[in-house]
């Protein structure tokens, strides 16, 4: 699941990093350049809608999405093989964790922001009913560390 507005120079990265998902779920709105295009070369499930805010059109974009687990990215995050690989085996083995959080690495003007001693940058996302995953752009390697309820 991924929201955009005039992505078209990063949307390709992260959906082609996607690509061995069920579904992919596209959000645009209204980019003026071709991003949705782009979005349809991965897709047919691109809804095009104003923007109402970053929280509405995050629940929008989740509710549009049909799969039991849903990894919610960002137009400029990228999921790593090993990451993808992690996902795919967790997804198979039906845990009874709640949701995950994933371990990732922030990429600022070119450069890994590294942390002090003991902090993490964690994207995660706690569910109710149904599990989700989210991840950074790129993951670092390290586990999906499961939250449970």
């Amino acid at each position: 699941m991924v929201i955009t507005w005039n992505e078209e120079s990063r949307l390709r990265t992260c959906l082609t990093s996607v690509a061995w998902a069920d579904e992919i779920v596209v959000v645009d709105a209204g980019s003026q350049d071709k991003t949705i295009e782009v979005a349809r070369e991965f897709t047919d499930h691109v809804v095009v809608r104003p923007w109402p805010g970053f929280a509405e059109q995050k629940n929008f974009a989740l509710a549009q999405a049909t799969g039991d687990w849903i990894l919610s990215i960002d137009a400029d995050e990228e999921v790593s093989a090993e990451l993808a690989e992690e996902i795919r085996g967790v997804l198979a083995g039906a845990g009874a964790a709640a949701g995950y959080a994933v371990p990732r690495r922030n990429i600022f003007w070119g450069q890994w922001v590294r942390w002090k001693a003991g902090e993490k940058s964690r994207k995660a996302y706690r569910c109710a009913a149904s599990c989700r995953i989210s991840t950074g752009t790129p993951d670092c390697g390290r586990s999906l560390v499961a939250q449970t309820s």
